[in-house]
């Protein structure tokens, strides 16, 4: 079977080291302010970012349903929907982070696997039912999505 059919998709070395190495450009770029001098991202009220987010986040899963198997950023997908979460102050338990990743299950639970090791995303159990566990995105998480949002948001203006 092969990566189109959906059903099964191995995440190669390579996969996770391209998604690592463009996640560290756009946390670590240097050039992330406008021409006026102001940063982008402190020129963004969350609440914008948010609605950047969410919006992005339907048209991907609109996009994901009109071509099945044709597009896939499981991580990223993972984090708009995690973003989302935080903004909302919802939690997203592992299994509606794979949901939302568009992925078969295990294929999201690497990437989820990939975004916990790499520091974007952390795991907390759910104390009331040890089966559960929830994800969250950690500060470098919120950061790298803030910025990659605003700078988007800065883009299409």
């Amino acid at each position: 079977m092969g990566a189109l059919d959906g059903d099964s998709y191995e995440v190669s070395a390579a996969d996770v080291a391209a998604l690592t190495e463009a996640l560290a450009r756009i946390k670590g770029r240097g050039d992330n302010s406008d021409p006026r001098g102001s940063s982008i991202a402190d020129e963004h009220e969350p609440r914008r970012l948010l609605t950047l987010a969410a919006a992005l986040h339907r048209a991907r899963r609109r996009r994901d349903e009109a071509t099945p198997g044709l597009f896939s950023e499981p991580a990223y997908d993972i984090l708009l929907d995690l973003f989302v979460a935080h903004g909302e102050g919802r939690l997203i338990s592992i299994s509606s982070a794979a949901i939302a990743s568009g992925a078969p299950g295990t294929t999201a639970l690497r990437y989820i696997e990939a975004l916990v090791l790499r520091g974007f995303i952390a795991r907390r159990p759910d104390h009331l039912d040890g089966r559960r566990s929830y994800l969250l995105l950690t500060e470098a998480g919120l950061d790298l999505m803030s910025r990659h949002l605003a700078d988007l948001d800065f883009s299409l203006r």
